[in-house]
């Protein structure tokens, strides 16, 4: 396996690993789990022009901007599975519907499914009701390298991970603010609204004169 190719699963293995230890997080005081979390990520710059990136020996390469953001909103699904799901609300279930209504990725990522799939869409609209502003809205990476991700440069170019909604697993974890998460009305769209929709499934969109 190529260097390139074992970047992207590194960086998705470094998202998710710590998804082992959280059998514990009803025993952990709110500062200590805050102590865990990113401070919210400066405001993006407006445009970024004469995009170039550099290989690992510093030498320039000239990189196609795609800048593609979300079409659609994250995929639902229990990332961490619906067995840990289970036990992690059989054990404290007080604790983890609180963490389906004020923690983002443990709502809408890891534990998607368990916190309601039918409600996935309330809850995402909620969390993000102030647009960039809102608390949430924050990369875990800087600028620079989630205009990477976003522009599939580096080794983002051969690999299969992206900014869209499908692969929210990744992207939403790392690069949120720059995939473009951070709209309350994600689901909306002219023609009707997006079906909350499990991973590995292409999002169904429901037209607006069937919704009642």
């Amino acid at each position: 396996m190529t260097f390139q190719k074992l970047v992207p699963a590194f960086v998705l293995l470094t998202a998710l690993s710590v998804e082992a230890f959280l059998p514990t997080f009803d025993m952990m005081s709110e500062d200590q789990m805050s102590s865990f979390l990113p401070s919210p990520h400066p405001e993006l710059v407006a445009a970024y022009r004469d995009f170039e990136s550099r290989t690992r020996y510093g030498k320039p390469r000239i990189t196609q901007i795609v800048n593609v953001t979300t079409p659609v909103p994250p995929c639902c699904a229990d990332t961490i599975s619906s067995i840990a799901c289970r036990r992690l609300y059989n054990h404290n279930p007080a604790r983890f519907l609180q963490r389906c209504e004020f923690d983002p990725d443990f709502s809408l990522i890891q534990c998607c499914n368990t916190c309601g799939l039918e409600s996935a869409d309330q809850r995402y609209s909620k969390f993000f009701d102030k647009q960039q502003n809102s608390q949430h809205c924050y990369d875990r990476h800087s600028v620079d390298f989630c205009m990477r991700f976003l522009n599939k440069a580096d080794v983002w170019g051969t690999s299969s991970w992206n900014c869209d909604g499908a692969f929210a697993t990744l992207a939403f974890r790392i690069c949120r603010r720059t995939c473009g998460f951070c709209k309350p009305d994600l689901y909306s769209t002219v023609g009707g609204k997006f079906q909350v929709t499990p991973c590995g499934r292409s999002p169904k969109l429901i037209a607006s004169e069937t919704i009642f």
